[in-house]
């Protein structure tokens, strides 16, 4: 069933300032993600991650991040993702990027 249809994309967050793994949570790479493919894919390219986006499971000790999207617009959402330039927390941003890991589902 196209519906439940699904892509999970293992990315690990690296930064050279070791507060920003500490500092992360859900929301700020959900936004940091979602700021990428508005940059680069517009307003379509945004609406068509939306669906279904969301960031399934966060470590912050080791930085592991699953991010969840709909099979139909994972390529968007991956291309993206090289685009993530900083996540914010607290008020305060931090530099680092996103390297992809793995994609299934």
């Amino acid at each position: 069933h196209a519906a439940l249809s699904r892509r999970y994309v293992l990315c690990e967050v690296i930064s050279e300032d070791p507060r920003c793994r500490q500092c992360i949570e859900d929301r700020a790479v959900g936004l940091a993600v979602r700021d990428a493919i508005a940059r680069v894919h517009g307003d379509y390219g945004l609406a068509c991650c939306s669906i279904s986006f969301t960031v399934k499971y966060l470590n912050a000790y080791t930085g592991t991040v699953l991010l969840r999207c709909r099979k139909d617009s994972y390529r968007l959402l991956c291309s993206a993702l090289p685009f993530v330039r900083y996540m914010e927390s607290r008020a305060q941003r931090y530099p680092c990027f996103l390297n992809t890991l793995h994609v299934g589902g």
